[in-house]
């Protein structure tokens, strides 16, 4: 699908799965914390047989319309996310591997340092438009 490279901390990339569907979602109590979860359930390119996996919430996204970025560089879709503990600005780019597949890039940057620079360099910087929201 796409060739392997060595990833950049605080960054990744997300593709299309049409063999996986939410079959539970809900909130579940976890050191008297209370989370959003969802158990997934998937196939494995090797196998038929359906595998569970239980998948916590961190944080909610908001997709940014062309109307609602300050950029063209801004991302499509995005949101403060927590990860054991830290905060962190999350965002994904709408994007097309060379190969023509479709896929978000994700880039993740610490809040705080989000919020007191300007610059818009802590995420990738290349764009397409394919006409979806991220």
């Amino acid at each position: 699908m796409y060739e392997k490279k060595e990833m950049k901390n605080n960054t990744g990339a997300l593709f299309t799965d049409d063999k996986v569907s939410i079959v539970r979602k809900g909130t579940i109590k976890i050191n008297d914390e209370l989370r959003y979860a969802s158990i997934i359930k998937f196939k494995t390119p090797n196998s038929d047989e359906a595998k569970y996996e239980l998948s916590l919430s961190v944080g909610l996204l908001h997709v940014n319309d062309a109307d609602s970025k300050k950029s063209e560089k801004s991302p499509d879709i995005s949101g403060t996310i927590t990860v054991d503990g830290q905060q962190l600005k999350f965002g994904g780019w709408s994007k097309v591997s060379d190969e023509g597949v479709k896929y978000t890039s994700v880039g993740m940057t610490d809040s705080v340092k989000k919020e007191e620079s300007t610059s818009e360099s802590y995420f990738p910087s290349d764009e397409v438009d394919d006409g979806l929201p991220f």
